[in-house]
């Protein structure tokens, strides 16, 4: 699954309603968490219109901040395959 993760062969596909979610549930802004992936809030918002996808470092990245916010509220962990589908 990492490789999924870090591998620029496969083309992942972000799930972007699972993304508005999971950013509702962590009470975090879209501009908020463009700085916490230190990026702009012009390219997280090409994300969530589904104009851009996220580069592998990006898909961990994000996947791991999903991650650190959701446990601090108790919510469940997602995986690679809640956010993001294979194409190719």
């Amino acid at each position: 699954m990492l490789a999924e993760i870090t591998g620029g062969a496969v083309k992942a596909i972000l799930k972007r309603r699972i993304l508005k979610k999971a950013m509702l549930l962590t009470e975090l802004s879209q501009n908020a968490w463009a700085a916490r992936l230190k990026i702009t809030s012009g390219y997280m918002s090409q994300l969530m219109r589904g104009s851009r996808q996220p580069s592998p470092r990006l898909r961990r990245l994000l996947l791991t901040a999903i991650n650190e916010r959701q446990k601090h509220r108790d919510l469940s962990e997602l995986q690679f395959e809640d956010l993001f589908s294979i194409k190719g």
